[in-house]
């Protein structure tokens, strides 16, 4: 089976083709259609439909549905030819399928596909497995979803050591969306090593947490770890005879908290991970541009400048975005990914989903269209657009009434937990 490359996107379409059909949509829903996040379940101790996760379907959307009728879905941990299996099917052997069973006018499709307590042990990013029987096996087709359209939330630490010819990794531990630790041990995760400029794959493997395994890096240097479907670029340790992984078109300056990007093309995406200044709490950034490339700075500034305004509401952080070679309405669109501390957000009563990317223009803080994308232990993760660089502001908003209301309209809807509308009309209290 060939290898399908993850890319952590902002972009949720992909095209892989099934039969006559081609997948052009996959997602993780609640029974409305919204995508939804599949959440640690301390009582059952996995990421299941259970209490937690009120059910949870597999939304498959194609130019041609009809030729996916029949066939049979499910869901997996997998890198090649190595797989852990996360969906159950009640009364059914170890592996089987779930079928797909009707469809609908605009050639999208539900299927009710469960995770199991006794598989979904771990986080991740999950690939939909689409086969023409009911047992899973190497000729079926693996389709690779995304973090915002397909995420059991939580996160790894991951320990990496390098050698000449391979890595060894080790889970030293895993954290739920909550930041509460899951200790239960099973060999369900499934490690890979990554090429670092293709993401192909060199080695893949089924371990335990606190198991260490080796890895062969294929003779290639530069190389990611994927556990579970999420990519980490983590510090590698250097022996005799091999460099640390690196980004020679890059370069973080920690002093000044600056980040230059030498080269970004049209439509290119750049990891602001473990090989940029963390500080700056940007993750990723994405242009979309009328020109072929840019060069870009990114640094964090400590204090605004005097001549701009405060913006209104909690600002989090200041940081500027300046182009080298820009002109005038070259550049179409920025992406970008970004984080802010739980602590921060507790310590000040911030309201998580309204937490906004704003941009200074023309005298004044306007507020760009900001989405809450994801969460790990210890931060909140947000996607916003702008249409040039400037000086921006991460802010965030105190709840209000309304927030509270439209909580508890999404527990009756099956959307939120009873923990989160408690959570929320504490916050509003706290104020």
């Amino acid at each position: 089976m060939k290898r399908i490359p993850i890319v952590i996107a902002i972009c949720i379409f992909f095209l892989l083709s099934v039969s006559n059909a081609t997948i052009n949509y996959a997602a993780i829903v609640n029974q409305t259609g919204s995508v939804k996040q599949v959440l640690y379940d301390n009582r059952t101790n996995a990421y299941d439909d259970a209490g937690t996760n009120p059910n949870s379907y597999l939304k498959l959307c194609t130019n041609n549905l009809s030729e996916l009728t029949g066939m049979y879905v499910g869901y997996a941990y997998f890198a090649g030819p190595t797989y852990v299996q996360l969906n159950s099917f009640i009364g059914g052997p170890l592996g089987l399928l779930l079928p797909v069973l009707y469809t609908d006018i605009s050639n999208c499709t539900m299927v009710d596909l469960d995770f199991s307590s006794t598989k979904a042990y771990y986080p991740g990013v999950p690939a939909v497995i689409i086969s023409n029987d009911s047992l899973i096996d190497t000729s079926d087709k693996f389709i690779q979803l995304n973090k915002s359209t397909a995420f059991l939330n939580g996160s790894y630490n991951v320990q990496r050591n390098d050698a000449v010819k391979s890595i060894s990794v080790k889970i030293l531990s895993i954290k739920s969306e909550k930041g509460i630790s899951i200790i239960t041990i099973k060999p369900a995760i499934v490690v890979a090593l990554l090429r670092e400029d293709t993401l192909g794959l060199l080695d893949s493997k089924i371990m335990m947490p606190n198991e260490t395994v080796a890895l062969s890096n294929g003779g290639f240097k530069n190389t990611v770890v994927e556990v579970n479907g999420l990519l980490y670029y983590g510090p590698a340790a250097k022996e005799e005879g091999l460099e640390g992984a690196g980004l020679a078109e890059a370069s973080c300056d920690p002093t000044l908290e600056v980040s230059r990007i030498a080269t970004i093309n049209d439509g290119e995406r750049k990891d602001l991970g473990e090989k940029y200044c963390t500080e700056l709490h940007l993750k990723e950034l994405v242009v979309k541009l009328k020109m072929t490339s840019l060069v870009i700075s990114i640094k964090k500034i400590s204090e605004k400048p005097a001549d701009i305004i405060v913006p209104e509401n909690v600002p989090y952080l200041y940081f500027d975005v300046t182009a080298e070679n820009v002109t005038s309405g070259s550049v179409d669109e920025v992406t970008f990914t970004y984080r802010v501390s739980k602590n921060w957000i507790t310590e000040n009563n911030i309201y998580e989903k309204k937490v906004a990317l704003y941009a200074y223009k023309d005298g004044a803080w306007q507020e760009l269209e900001s989405t809450l994308a994801w969460s790990d232990g210890a931060f909140y993760y947000y996607q916003a657009k702008s249409t040039g660089f400037s000086y921006y502001a991460i802010v965030g908003n105190e709840i209000t009434i309304w927030d509270v209301t439209e909580i508890i309209d999404e527990y009756y809807n099956h959307e939120a937990s009873f923990l989160d509308v408690l959570d929320a009309i504490s916050k509003y209290y706290s104020k």
